[in-house]
């Protein structure tokens, strides 16, 4: 009796574990899924394209800002790059204003642009000593030779030169040495090759090179050369204040007398 209540005792415990087993083939709607089965497929919400949406707008104001910062920095560099012409044209001006004072240097003096309408000799200027209450007689600018070593300008005379046997067509100079002495700075001297082309009787150019010498004026900015022919002719270059490409070229007696006068240009390197 004992073994028999044994047995049916281990057939409803294996009856019960078979119920409570999970049967994956079972038909069962009302069942609920395991919870170790797959999640369910991720649906898209109106939250996550709202997210989409304010990230492509983010992205196409930060290009506009990348374009309009751009154009900034263009406009930037094109003002830039025409500072320096902008600041010749208007010392220029300048310069054309004084020269239209009633107080103002004669040509034979250098003037110290102050509030004072200053006027001091040329042997002043560039002599180490300031002379100018402003300083304008020692400056980097003023004392500068423009016209330095390794210089080459050309031009084309328009007009027959009357007083020179060689009647050039077109004339160069290359500045090949600039000496300033220490004890009398404010007359620096120039020696230059000067090469002058002209016309023989039959039509042909002719090209003749001539080494000269001659001295450079601090006030008016102008080189001034002699002649090696003994013939009493000088050479004169004068460059406007801020202007170190171009100068107007004369050539005159010693006496004063113009024989022609033509533009000449700063050859490049």
């Amino acid at each position: 009796m004992i073994q028999l209540l044994c047995v049916l005792g281990l057939v409803v415990t294996g009856a019960l574990a078979g119920a409570l087993r999970p049967n994956d083939g079972c038909n069962c709607p009302n069942r609920p899924p395991p919870p170790w089965g797959p999640p369910p497929p991720y649906q898209r919400g109106p939250s996550a394209d709202l997210a989409e949406g304010r990230l492509l707008n983010q992205e196409a104001r930060l290009e506009q800002l990348e374009s309009y910062f751009q154009g900034l920095v263009d406009k930037y560099e094109k003002y830039a790059s025409g500072k320096d012409e902008r600041i010749a044209r208007w010392n220029i001006l300048q310069d054309r204003v004084w020269g239209l004072e009633a107080h103002h240097c004669d040509d034979e003096h250098f003037s110290c642009r102050d509030n004072t309408y200053s006027c001091i000799g040329h042997n002043l200027v560039c002599d180490g000593d300031q002379d100018c209450l402003n300083g304008r007689d020692e400056d980097e600018d003023t004392c500068r030779v423009v016209s330095d070593v390794g210089s080459a300008f050309d031009g084309i005379l328009l007009e027959e030169d009357p007083c020179t046997s060689r009647k050039p067509s077109g004339f160069r100079f290359i500045v090949t040495s600039v000496d300033i002495n220490p004890q009398f700075t404010q007359e620096p001297k120039i020696k230059a090759a000067v090469i002058i082309r002209s016309r023989n009787d039959q039509g042909e150019e002719v090209t003749e090179a001539l080494t000269t010498e001659g001295i450079y004026d601090y006030t008016h900015r102008r080189i001034t050369l002699y002649s090696p022919d003994n013939d009493s002719l000088v050479f004169e270059c004068t460059f406007s204040r801020y202007d170190d490409d171009h100068c107007d070229g004369e050539i005159r007696r010693q006496s004063g007398a113009t024989c022609a006068k033509f533009g000449l240009r700063r050859l490049d390197d």
